[in-house]
């Protein structure tokens, strides 16, 4: 987070992406679990989906992610024939799992706040303590006053915290 309170920038998972990831999973995994048949079902699978959410994204999206594999375990569970007492502890053990899951994330989240927030610290202090290197003066080696002030003019651009010699030659 940012100092205003916005979301800062960094690696996160976009809302539209999140919703068609998870949605083109779902597809994937239903796909197959009905080409099977009922010998192996694979819709369970999708207890993982919340898990991969909150390592990539917000917590909010962690929740998005854990009450849509609950309906969907629901629906196919029922449309497959599933007993309901089944259904429901599957929905239960996919419920449990996405709070652990969103509470995960919630650990992550603050954890990368407040790394933020410490660099962001550890910045400020650094810019106060520690000045910039002072710029090395240059050498005269020839006497002329035009070559010395053409020196001067140079090295007072390039390094500011000196100032020009007052010896200089008004032109």
């Amino acid at each position: 987070m940012t100092d205003d309170g916005r979301r800062r920038d960094g690696p996160r998972l976009s809302t539209p992406v999140m919703l068609l990831g998870g949605i083109l999973v779902t597809v994937v995994v239903l796909s197959l679990d009905l080409a099977t048949g009922t010998a192996v079902r694979l819709f369970p699978l999708l207890i993982f989906l919340p898990a991969i959410v909150s390592a990539l994204g917000e917590v909010w999206q962690t929740v998005l992610a854990s009450v849509w594999v609950i309906l969907v375990e629901i629906v196919i569970g029922l449309y497959v024939g599933a007993q309901t007492d089944d259904v429901l502890l599957a929905a239960g053990f996919m419920a449990v799992f996405g709070t652990l899951s969103a509470l995960g994330c919630r650990y992550r989240v603050r954890r990368e706040e407040e790394v933020h927030r410490l660099r962001s610290a550890a910045a400020a202090l650094q810019r106060l303590i520690v000045r910039p290197l002072p710029c090395a003066r240059p050498t005269w080696s020839s006497t002329a006053s035009t070559s010395r002030w053409r020196r001067t003019r140079w090295w007072a651009a390039t390094c500011t915290r000196w100032p020009p010699p007052a010896t200089a030659p008004a032109c």
